[in-house]
Order: structure tokens, then C-alpha cells, then sequence
């Protein structure tokens, strides 16, 4: 079953695959995460913080505090005080372990705390953690080393995009999900593969910024390497306008994420598998 969905809060989170998740241990990781971060702290009203080290058990910014613990890392997300619109947590290894998780809590009250235990991270591998929202909070960077955990998820493979006539057609390629995530995916629930469409420039390095305007999501639900969209679905006309109109001559952008819940995991994990980018004359429309 293919569905139309919900407006994601991807517009600043998708510039880490692009810009980043660094494939070595030293800092340029966290200048990618941080750089992902500064373009939202105009609108926010909560200011950028970030603590911890490649060595800490706890790091804690006044927002949120990560702990190495048994059975993974502990996150809470401290009450705010204030709207905040869609907050959600990226978790990025560091090294050959250079993987992008993302956690989006089932948090209804943000005057209440949210705790959750993430158990997919490898015992001293060291963690970059950011916690964003849509609005109404600046990037929050924490780093930490894991002492305990199932191990990490992988990010592998690549997505391949053919925009025709007939059909939008995604792959992703060398992923298969199954041997991916540590115990499996027997157990886990609301199982689906995503695609996030973006337009724009894309990651601008001599601008730091991330200059790309999300269009919209499609997902199934089930785990899939194929998705088609036909030229009569929704999210096709929508894409194409937006292609044909206010970005043409734009890149698209496509990012795919297969997404679970597991009990005891208070989030949706959307594990970011890639991303292409397809140039103008790469897309034929009806």
C-alpha cells in the first residue's frame, strides 16, 4: 500500500549525509552537524548548545542529556517550556562506522520529559548526537562513547531515481535490511520505506548552508528496494509542478529511509540509507 506522507522535518537534517557524517573520528564531523544546525537558529528561540567529548559517559546541554549505559545510550529530552515544533534526534557514528539513525520520539507533551534507551551503538565507538526540530530550537550537539549495545546500523549501498513519463522509480541498492539491523527485524513493527524529495541547490560548502526546500514524502508500508510512483498518483503531479515550475532547471534531490518501531523504543528509527541528486536534464516529465 503506497500512501501520501506527512510533511517531514527534513529540511535542515538532510544536509549531514551530504556535508557529512564524517568518515573519520577527528572533528569534522561536528562542524558538519553543527553547520546543519546554523541555519535554524534565526527562528529558534532556544539557542545552540553542545557538550561532551569522543571520550564521555554524559554529555547534557540544557535540552537534552545522552548517557552511556547498560544496554546503549540513554537519551532525555528535557521539558520545554515553549513550542517546539517536531523535535527529533540524529544519532552518527563516527569512523568506518559512519552511520546515520534518526529517532523521532512519540511525544505528544513536551512539558513532560521524554527518555528513551537507544540500543543500536557498538561498546567504545564514539557517538555524534544532535537533537533538531522543525522550529522553535537550535541545534543541540552532544558526543559521547557508548560502553554497551547491540552494535551499530550500518549505512550502505545507494538509492538509484529514474523520473519517466510513466513513473517516478527508486532503488536502493546493496541494503539488505534484514542482515543490516543487529537481531534482526523479526519483532519489529510499523515497518515502512521512505522517500523524502527535495529541490534547490543543495549543500552550498562556501555558504554553509544547506540552500534546498523539502516537496514531499512517499512511502509503503513494508521494507522494499522498489518504489514507483505513476504519473497518476498525487505526490508525482505534486513534484512535477514543483520541478516545472518554481525549481526548474534545479536539482532533485531523493533521500531513502527505512523505518520500524521496536518495543520499548518510544520513536519511530529511520535508519538513512542515501541520497541522489538528479540534474535538470536527467527528468522527463508526462
Amino acid at each position: 500500500m503506497k500512501k501520501i506522507g506527512l510533511a517531514l522535518a527534513f529540511a535542515a537534517a538532510i544536509a549531514l549525509s551530504f556535508a557529512g557524517c564524517s568518515n573519520s573520528s577527528d572533528n569534522s564531523a561536528a562542524l558538519a552537524l553543527l553547520a546543519v544546525g546554523a541555519g535554524n537558529n534565526g527562528n529558534s528561540q532556544i539557542p545552540a548548545e553542545s557538550a561532551g567529548d569522543a571520550n564521555a559517559a554524559i554529555a547534557e546541554t540544557s535540552v537534552i542529556k545522552a548517557e552511556a549505559v547498560e544496554g546503549g545510550i540513554k537519551f532525555t529530552i528535557k521539558p520545554f517550556s515553549r513550542a517546539v515544533s517536531n523535535p527529533f534526534i540524529r544519532v552518527c557514528g563516527t569512523g568506518a562506522e559512519s552511520s546515520e539513525v534518526r529517532l523521532h520520539p512519540d511525544w505528544a507533551d513536551g512539558s513532560v520529559a521524554w527518555t528513551c534507551l537507544y540500543p543500536y551503538v557498538t561498546a567504545g565507538n564514539s557517538y555524534w548526537i544532535a537533537l533538531q526540530a522543525d522550529s522553535g530550537l537550535a541545534q543541540q550537539t552532544l558526543q559521547l562513547k557508548a560502553s554497551s549495545g547491540l552494535g551499530a546500523i550500518p549505512k550502505e549501498g545507494s538509492v538509484s531515481v529514474t523520473v519517466a513519463a510513466d513513473k517516478i522509480s527508486a532503488t536502493v541498492n546493496d541494503y539488505a535490511i534484514a542482515d543490516k539491523i543487529p537481531g534482526g527485524i523479526d519483532g519489529l513493527t510499523n515497518k515502512r520505506t521512505l522517500l523524502g524529495f527535495f529541490a534547490g541547490r543543495g549543500w552550498v560548502p562556501a555558504e554553509n548552508l544547506w540552500d534546498s526546500a523539502y516537496i514531499t514524502d512517499f512511502y509503503m508500508d513494508m521494507f522494499t528496494t522498489t518504489l514507483n510512483i505513476s504519473n497518476t498518483d498525487p505526490v508525482y503531479a505534486n513534484i512535477k509542478t514543483n520541478m516545472t515550475g518554481t525549481y526548474n532547471g534545479k536539482p532533485l534531490y531523493v533521500q531513502s529511509f527505512y523505518c520500524f518501531k521496536k518495543n520499548g523504543i518510544p520513536a519511530e528509527i529511520r535508519i538513512c540509507c542515501w541520497e541522489t541528486r538528479l540534474q535538470p536534464n536527467e527528468m522527463v516529465w508526462n
